[in-house]
């Protein structure tokens, strides 16, 4: 199966993970994802994906790292840095898991969901697939390439399906399932190349205000209010 990735780069030891948090710590931004049994604050999240401006993916297993993960791993401290941007497609839900389970919050969020929003004057908030399907051109991903994801995107989702037996367990299972792994890696390696052709010829008012929204967007639905 062609991944077509630089590197995914599995962490699950506390060690790891603090050498991987620290590492992070110094980028100017990352890109971030959130893979759940369930999703919201009565879920349990299954791993955390990130990515950097290299191409490097990062999947931190929180089934098996638990809350060391956030504590003495770092993931605590790296997502609450206002240094770091943390560039998510629609940050509620998955910020909503952090805090709920593990009591964590994040700062300094830039939400590609509301900066699609805001600067194509959509009616409506738009859906990733959507939206990568709109950006792909601007990040060089031809067709095929576009088709090789949704494929992989596709098997995934049929991985996840109530028809799949153990769907329901399924992200808890080591070791994970190689499609599910690629289908994890599958979306965070776009983020940050989806911001970027965005923010070309975006003014620096409008990127303030995605960040103003998406903070507080973001705080809305962690204190409950909707």
């Amino acid at each position: 199966m062609n991944t077509q990735f630089k590197d995914v780069r599995w962490i699950e030891t506390t060690n790891d993970c603090v050498e991987v948090t620290h590492e992070l710590s110094g980028e100017y931004e990352i890109a971030v994802d959130i893979e759940s049994l369930n999703e919201g604050r009565n879920g349990r999240i299954s791993i955390i994906q990130i990515a950097n401006k290299r191409g490097d993916i990062f999947i931190f297993d929180i089934v098996r790292l638990g809350t060391e993960a956030f504590g003495e791993g770092g993931l605590s401290f790296l997502f609450y840095s206002h240094k770091v941007i943390k560039v998510i497609f629609d940050s509620r839900i998955k910020c909503l898991a952090l805090f709920h389970q593990h009591n964590v919050t994040v700062r300094n969020i830039f939400d590609l969901q509301v900066f699609h929003f805001l600067k194509f004057r959509r009616k409506t908030v738009t859906g990733f697939e959507r939206c990568l399907i709109e950006v792909a051109p601007l990040i060089n991903i031809t067709v095929s390439h576009l088709q090789s994801i949704q494929k992989i995107k596709k098997k995934g989702l049929s991985l996840l399906s109530p028809d799949c037996e153990g769907f329901d367990e399924i992200w808890k299972v080591r070791p994970l399932n190689e499609y599910l792994v690629i289908y994890a890696a599958a979306d965070v390696i776009t983020l940050l190349p989806m911001k970027d052709a965005w923010e070309r010829n975006s003014p620096p008012a409008l990127i303030e205000r995605v960040k103003h929204v998406t903070q507080g967007r973001t705080d809305v639905v962690i204190r409950g209010i909707i």
